[in-house]
């Protein structure tokens, strides 16, 4: 009995040492674990030394390996679980972590085979030409498959980003979908409403009216007659769209570092990260309830424009359910089933309504293609699937509107300076050549006053020319109109957007440029810095002319930044200094005997030591390795 006593205290002693030493609180579990380990190496040591010489040596050796495997221990633990409160995961979760750690490292080896396999340029001076680019691109996400899809559809609304051509052949990119079966819709409804289809409604079709690669929607009947469409989104897509993110996102980083010239010219690193928000926001149907929200009440004056009513009692973050809308896709849609005049007037009231939301509301529909565009049996016009909704600040929306008070006036100065507030530039800029190639776009024949795509398309295009990437949200804007363009011309052919948009974009630059009321009170704060302008300008003139003028910039800005170069920096020295004591413990380990056994004592401490200091180094480096 003593002896169970006595491992038990070694133990706690053992695991209590390994937290503190390693800097990890163990949880109950994780604590029992590290001091079994501990105490089964102690005993291990003890057994393997000669009984009739122990010593205090001995008994260190013995002390310093069971703490040595405690820490170990720890890190295994730490390895295992997912980020998170320490000591806070079952074994099961453990595993099941390991296992979706395994599951990412195998998809990520898989995606780089494909990437090599197609011959997609992965290093600096392997380019190609955009002819043969696009092709390799297109091969690559298709095998990729999910979420990579979702990446090249997105790169091919963004000319931008990409030239014309790998732009036609991104468009190609189709997701195959296959319909999951009743029983795991069922059962996702079960489990976010908590009660069953039948419960729920009178009717529920087991048959999708569509599916897309994230959900599926099914028609229903409410207790009191209603039709609605209900949404479900499928299982485990959540899980698995998140790994393949995880996993684009980090062959970002590696393709823009290694100097892939089409990697940093797409701004892949950028654009992953603002996919990412975007399927984030998909993923929760709550997100897109309150957009339908948002965007219903962005519209309630355009009345022949409507949003489904969201029914927030029956949805949740994986069901959304809606009005049903009874009416046909205008991509659907021929001559026969609208007279050309009501195209006309249809296509006219769908542009003033996204013109409002581009231009004075902030608030936008930012996937309006025609699949989304409904013609209703009564006559109006549905928008549909708002998981997708541009949201511009009041910064934004004025430069937007900037951009087109510049075309309208056919000023390119103006052009450039309202991209200079929406834009980020990875290379400096000849201003006066940039100013050159919007003046030769402003000079194609276009009406003064108009919205066109193509010039918007033409415009994008120069800027990916002078490497000038768009801010994601106002690029999300200028894509809904270029998108949009088609959706008008599958209401009315041959529509006219530039002479269709003069009139209601003229009102709308005329308010833009009337001052409003509160203007002086701006310029009264505004005096005192335009007043100090003509002797910064005296100063800086004579710094310059005397050669005294210098630039000074700070590495690390914020706070944030500081804190994480000292992690790192910390990390390096305890790298260091834990490598150096090891390599020299051993050394003195293995060399010659003093007589003394210094030597060896001196060893064991160093080894201990160093060991001690790059444990500590894996540990930090698990903790934050997501």
């Amino acid at each position: 009995m003593s002896d169970v006593l006595w491992a038990i205290a070694v133990a706690a002693m053992l695991a209590t040492a390994a937290s503190r030493v390693s800097g990890v609180r163990l949880g109950l579990r994780r604590a029992i674990a590290a001091g079994g380990a501990g105490v089964v190496t102690f005993g291990l040591v003890g057994a393997a030394l000669d009984t009739e010489s122990m010593g205090l040596a001995s008994v260190a050796l013995m002390a310093i390996s069971g703490l040595l495997a405690a820490m170990a221990t720890a890190a295994g633990a730490e390895l295992l679980a997912r980020p998170g409160p320490l000591g806070s995961h079952t074994p099961r979760a453990s595993v099941l972590a390991l296992r979706a750690r395994v599951a990412r490292l195998r998809r990520y080896a898989e995606v780089t085979a494909i990437v090599a396999r197609n011959g997609l340029p992965t290093r600096r001076h392997e380019d190609r030409t955009a002819r043969q680019l696009g092709p390799a691109l297109v091969n690559t996400l298709q095998q990729a498959g999910g979420v990579f899809v979702k990446l090249g559809q997105l790169l091919s609304t963004r000319p931008d980003l990409v030239s014309a051509d790998v732009a036609a052949h991104l468009r190609r990119l189709q997701q195959d979908v296959t319909r999951i079966p009743y029983t795991e819709v069922e059962k996702v409804i079960v489990e976010d409403l908590g009660a069953s289809p039948a419960e729920l409604f009178t009717e529920f079709n087991h048959e999708p009216v569509a599916a897309a690669s994230i959900a599926q929607v099914h028609q229903a009947t409410l207790v009191d007659g209603r039709l609605v469409a209900v949404k479900v989104q499928r299982p485990g897509i959540a899980e698995q769209l998140r790994r393949d993110l995880d996993i684009l996102a980090r062959l970002a980083v590696r393709l823009e570092r290694s100097g892939a010239a089409w990697a940093r010219d797409m701004r892949l690193v950028d654009t992953v990260r603002g996919l990412t928000g975007a399927v984030s926001e998909e993923l929760d149907f709550g997100i897109e309830a309150r957009n339908g929200e948002e965007l219903r009440d962005a519209i309630a004056h355009h009345p022949r424009i409507r949003v489904p009513v969201v029914y927030r009692g029956l949805s949740s973050r994986r069901v959304l359910v809606t009005d049903w809308v009874d009416g046909r896709s205008v991509g659907t849609l021929t001559t026969e089933d609208l007279p050309a005049d009501e195209g006309r007037q249809l296509a006219t009231d769908v542009l003033r309504c996204m013109l409002d939301q581009l231009l004075v509301i902030g608030t936008f529909h930012a996937d309006p293609h025609p699949g989304n565009v409904v013609l209703t049996s009564d006559g109006a016009v549905a928008l549909l699937d708002f998981g997708s909704v541009g949201r511009l600040n009041r910064h934004q929306t004025a430069a937007l509107l900037s951009m087109f008070i510049a075309v309208d006036r056919q000023d390119p100065a103006g052009l450039r300076d309202a991209l200079d507030e929406v834009t980020i530039a990875s290379a400096p800029v000849d201003g006066v050549l940039l100013e050159r190639g919007l003046g030769q776009v402003l000079a194609q024949p276009l009406e003064a006053g108009g919205v066109d795509a193509a010039m918007f398309v033409a415009v994008m295009a120069i800027m990916r020319d002078f490497r000038l990437a768009v801010d994601p949200v106002v690029a999300g804007a200028l894509r809904a109109l270029v998108t949009l363009d088609g959706t008008l011309r599958s209401l009315a052919e041959g529509f006219d957007v530039v002479e269709a948009s003069r009139h209601h974009a003229r009102e709308l630059l005329v308010t833009a440029q009337t001052a409003p009321s509160d203007v002086p009170d701006h310029l009264r704060s505004v005096l005192p810095l335009l007043a100090q302008i003509p002797r910064h300008m005296d100063r800086l003139a004579r710094q310059l002319e005397q050669g005294e003028l210098t630039v000074g910039t700070r590495m690390f800005p914020t706070e944030d930044d500081r804190r994480f170069a000292r992690g790192l920096i910390t990390e390096f020295n305890l790298t260091v200094i834990g490598t150096a004591a090891a390599v020299a413990g051993m050394l003195l380990l293995t060399g010659p005997a003093d007589g003394t056994s210094l030597s060896q004592h001196l060893g064991i401490g160093s080894l201990f030591v160093g060991l001690v200091f790059i444990l500590r180094v894996v540990i930090r480096g698990i903790r934050h390795s997501d």
